[in-house]
């Protein structure tokens, strides 16, 4: 069921005999196991010196123990009491197993409920929002309706006509709060369109302070000269709905939720293999600066491990034509395998017959002559990942 506490300290934890002895209490346990273990202590020497308790009685107890890499273990212990010949309390024997797979196979489980619960909640709000937009906009069908035609005939000096004018205005608005309803019911249809970010999260403003509530501060920070952008209105209301509602359940009583606008360039994933390393840094500052993720590599071997054993997503390998072990189009071959939807972009300071053999140069692959420039680069990086290549 267990092993010696020395034993298990040098194997789960990975320290020598002489460290763990050399330990104190908070070195081997977390602040909050530190804690489980003195009220135990406690409770039992007050059942030890009531005189009334079980001798044989055993307690398991779940701690977390830090490994000499930092990480941590977590463990089961079976604790019982050591006694004499006369029942009398001389020590403590623990019994300990690895427990830190199940902890953390439990631990997902509670995320995924959590998830589970919450797109339960938005589904039923969302249904919800639905039911009262398609209301909302046969209401408004017949009050923009009359209003229009009531306004028809008269002249636009008639204070009749100014109020209806007033009265059209305000359907016309409420028509915008009907849209954001939908977005966030997730029933509008997509019609893409040419926004001024700034003015489409300005108008959605007054939803979110109602979504969020009163104890929570909405902080709006428009960004100055903001690109222009290519997406459904409704779209954007959604995500940032559902943005500000996470938020709101992330904060405990009072807080505050920002929302910033600026320009940036996007979360895209290189992976550069090159065996000059002067080269090799220079194309990797490069691409940092213009805000891609860079992983770099100097052989094929090591690209292909780092293919393997990267967890996220690498939308680009860019590789030398050229390279010790195996040439840049047998490496994109072999990557491609492990990663289906991985684009490449060969790169080569060799003359064009060289290139040519190793059939790089094929229509539709695309490269790059070295030496390039900081913009040519860009360019046809950009190529690249704008291709099904």
């Amino acid at each position: 069921m267990g092993e010696p506490p020395l034993l298990h300290h040098i194997r789960l934890r990975g320290y020598t005999a002489e460290e763990v002895t050399a330990q104190t209490m908070e070195q081997i346990m977390t602040p909050e196991s530190l804690q489980i273990v003195a009220r135990v202590l406690e409770e039992e020497l007050t059942l030890e010196a009531s005189g009334t308790a079980d001798p044989g009685r055993t307690r398991i107890l779940e701690l977390e123990e830090y490994r000499k890499d930092g990480s941590v273990v977590w463990l089961e212990n079976h604790m019982a009491a050591l006694r004499d010949n006369e029942k009398k309390l001389i020590g403590i024997i623990a019994l300990s197993r690895d427990i830190t797979e199940r902890k953390r196979a439990e631990a997902e489980k509670e995320k995924l409920q959590a998830e589970l619960m919450q797109a339960q909640r938005m589904e039923s709000v969302g249904r919800l929002a639905g039911g009262v937009a398609h209301d909302f906009n046969n209401k408004l069908t017949v009050i923009l309706g009359y209003g229009q035609m009531a306004m028809e005939g008269l002249a636009e000096t008639d204070p009749i006509y100014q109020n209806l004018q007033q009265v059209m205005k305000a359907g016309k608005h409420s028509e915008e709060i009907v849209r954001q309803l939908l977005a966030f019911a997730r029933k509008q249809s997509i019609a893409p369109e040419v926004l001024d970010l700034n003015e489409t999260v300005e108008d959605m403003l007054k939803m979110l302070r109602r979504l969020i509530g009163e104890d929570i501060d909405l902080v709006w920070s428009p960004g100055h000269g903001l690109w222009d952008v290519k997406m459904d209105p409704s779209q954007i209301d959604q995500i940032l709905a559902n943005l500000c509602v996470n938020a709101r359940d992330a904060i405990e009583g009072v807080g505050k939720v920002t929302i910033e606008t600026r320009n940036t360039v996007v979360g895209e994933t290189i992976l550069i293999v090159e065996d000059d390393v002067s080269v090799l840094h220079l194309t990797e500052r490069i691409l940092d600066h213009l805000g891609y993720a860079v992983l770099t590599s100097a052989n094929p071997a090591e690209a292909l491990t780092m293919t393997r054993e990267y967890q996220g997503e690498i939308h680009l390998l860019m590789t030398d034509v050229i390279l010790p072990e195996m040439s840049g189009m047998d490496l994109a071959g072999e990557i491609l395998k492990i990663r289906p939807t991985i684009r490449t972009l060969f790169m080569s300071g060799y003359t064009a017959d060289i290139i040519a053999r190793q059939g790089v140069l094929d229509k539709g692959v695309h490269f790059i002559q070295k030496p390039f420039t900081f913009d040519s680069l860009a360019r046809k990086v950009r190529e690249a990942m704008g291709s099904g290549k």
